[in-house]
């Protein structure tokens, strides 16, 4: 796997797991990440994992406190990309983290899913290393609460489960979408410009004609 694919896996990963599963949200949050940098392969990790951390706010119309959204719904596709769709139990300790406040959620994952240390959360998080550490615990004891001793059994169901995501349809769909609205744009352009040109002949004419 080359650099572009690791980082396109990475990218949707995160997408996938700061929507809950939902493969549309996961998809709106990467169409967001690659119009605002379509080479992901350029950032480095931090980085892209802020991309795509305050993408998935910005999406939600984030203001600090997370909204309640209903459960997560089945609507998984087939296959690799989605293995949800084989595994729902993988999901369910992501349906009880969704719960917490947003940043509480955004920490545990990079925290405790991605397992990222406390310098790299709080650098994706856009926040102190100090209150990435309080987010980070505070998801912990809730998660607990919530959770208790079967949280590690899950986590490591969970990992699997989206380790085994495949971004590829989806990204190559958005890629194709902008790729038609690239040569829509193009040909509304060249309608223009040929548009212009003609009334430039029509008014050269009718002064050729007047000057007759």
């Amino acid at each position: 796997m080359d650099r572009g694919d690791a980082y396109q896996r990475r990218a949707w990963r995160l997408a996938y797991l700061l929507n809950g599963g939902d493969p549309d949200g996961a998809a709106a949050v990467m169409a967001r990440v690659i119009t605002a940098q379509p080479r992901l392969e350029t950032l480095d990790p931090a980085h892209l994992d802020r991309l795509v951390v305050l993408s998935a706010r910005h999406a939600e119309g984030w203001h600090g406190t997370r909204k309640a959204k209903p459960e997560r719904r089945g609507r998984t596709g087939a296959g690799p990309t989605h293995p949800s769709a084989a595994r729902p139990e993988a999901l369910a300790i992501l349906d009880v983290a969704r719960t917490m406040p947003r940043q509480c959620l955004e920490a545990w994952i990079l925290g405790r899913v991605d397992q990222l240390d406390l310098t790299a959360v709080s650098r994706a998080m856009d926040c102190s290393r100090t209150a990435a550490t309080r987010h980070v615990e505070r998801a912990e004891e809730l998660m607990t609460q919530a959770v208790g001793p079967e949280q590690a059994d899950r986590l490591a169901s969970l990992r699997a489960c989206v380790d085994a995501l495949d971004p590829g349809p989806a990204v190559a769909a958005f890629r194709q979408e902008q790729r038609r609205r690239r040569r829509l744009r193009s040909a509304i352009a060249a309608l223009a410009v040929a548009g212009i040109a003609l009334v430039a002949l029509v008014v050269l004419a009718s002064l050729w004609v007047l000057g007759r």
